[in-house]
């Protein structure tokens, strides 16, 4: 409807972007500036302007898919006489065999579920099960990810320019063992950092670390499956939201809700950088009987949940929240005991997804809009009581009629408006 608050925050949005393009053309074209073209790029580098960018065609789009240099690492096994050459090879590919053969594991597992009641109970308070974890582990249990400026460049502050600021959220911080990294490796201190948990415990130990620097990282407390607390960045803040092995830790049921609220907090063009267990990882095939909850959901010894996604799956989750890929890939990794001669195969999801905000979109087809008002039927909707000759929520309300998300909240509008 035409009195949606949404739909005026962004024809505000777009009337603001507007009226900076034409401070810009005359400072560009004006005889009284001079206004070099280079300076104008290092201005625009940032990841903001660099990240919304959408892809043009379906054959882009696949492209986007793999990254252009393997993040994960170019270990492959070729000769298959070498594989006890190496603890791990990278990208190896399922035969048919082995698929059918994790599958046939999967089945047996759910003939030995978990007791209803029990599951019940693990599934309706997930966040006190964690708290158990971290009171009795502390600091102690996981390592710290060095691994992560490898498959994400994008949160290296060496990349950006001096004087830059780059907001990011990591989402189920923990103790720190992703944050405090993060906060080594920018020497130069252009991240403004939040981490946040749903274990109170673990947030406690995080502040209470000696690498904790209150100027530097805000922690706080979170289930992203409920609305942000007011320590939580504000909306449209971020430049990046980090979600390493989360989303598979709440209830499939609220994936999406927890999406949709970390997607209000980034900015046009933010991204998504997020990391998780894939289907017939070797840790879903290891579970023995009573872990199996439901349908690919499990609970570890400690009662803690997990959750294995399919590639597909998680692509759809992402995309239904108004996320465009930037790449989705699956890391298949194959681990060697050589001093048993046992393979182990692992299997990780790696999304990369930059937000499209319906501004974004509206402002790209802004001259179709204004093309399509042009109609001496459609344009009558611009002098509808509720619009007040706001050409712009106009150019909002047709967007979403012809090509967004929202046909179903808006087209009974337009057409009583277009009679």
């Amino acid at each position: 409807m035409a009195n949606d608050i949404l739909y005026h925050e962004v024809s505000n949005i777009i009337a603001s972007v507007l009226a900076k393009e034409q401070s810009l053309r005359r400072a560009v074209y004006s005889s009284s500036y001079k206004v070099r073209f280079a300076h104008l790029f290092i201005l625009f580098r940032g990841p903001i302007m660099h990240n919304t960018q959408a892809s043009s065609n379906a054959a882009d789009d696949e492209k986007c898919s793999e990254p252009k240099c393997n993040p994960f690492g170019t270990r492959y096994l070729t000769d298959e006489t070498r594989v006890w050459d190496y603890n791990a090879w990278d990208n190896v590919e399922w035969s048919d065999e082995m698929s059918k053969n994790a599958a046939r594991i999967v089945e047996a597992q759910k003939q030995e579920a978990v007791d209803g009641s029990k599951a019940e109970k693990l599934i309706s308070k997930p966040e006190k099960q964690w708290d158990a974890f971290y009171s009795h582990h502390s600091n102690n249990f996981f390592k710290d990810r060095r691994w992560l400026l490898k498959e994400f460049p994008e949160l290296d502050m060496n990349n950006y320019p001096e004087g830059s600021t780059v907001r990011v959220l990591e989402v189920g911080c923990g103790v720190g063992n992703t944050s405090f990294p993060l906060l080594e490796w920018d020497t130069h201190h252009k991240m403004s950092l939040y981490s946040c948990d749903y274990s109170t415990v673990a947030v406690k130990v995080l502040k209470e670390h000696e690498k904790y620097d209150g100027s530097r990282i805000s922690g706080f407390v979170w289930d992203i499956t409920k609305d942000a607390p007011e320590a939580a960045p504000a909306k449209e803040s971020l430049d990046f939201v980090v979600c390493i092995y989360v989303l598979s830790a709440i209830h499939p049921s609220v994936a999406r809700q927890a999406i949709d609220n970390l997607v209000s907090l980034l900015k046009p063009g933010g991204m998504l950088l997020l990391k998780d267990y894939g289907r017939f990882d070797l840790t879903q095939l290891r579970f023995k009987k009573c872990r199996y909850i439901d349908e690919n959901l499990y609970c570890r010894g400690d009662g803690t949940l997990v959750y294995f996604f399919s590639n597909d799956e998680l692509d759809l989750l992402l995309r239904s929240a108004g996320l465009v890929k930037r790449a989705n890939f699956v890391d298949r990794r194959l681990i060697v005991n050589r001093a048993k001669h046992v393979k182990m195969y692992r299997q990780w999801l790696q999304n990369k997804k930059a937000l499209l905000r319906l501004s974004c979109e509206t402002l790209r087809f802004r001259t179709l809009l204004a093309d399509i008002l042009c109609d001496p039927v459609v344009g009558r909707i611009t002098s509808d009581p509720e619009l007040n000759g706001n050409v712009n929520l106009a150019y909002v309300l047709l967007y979403e009629f012809l090509a967004g998300a929202g046909l179903g909240r808006v087209s009974f509008f337009l057409v009583l408006c277009s009679r």
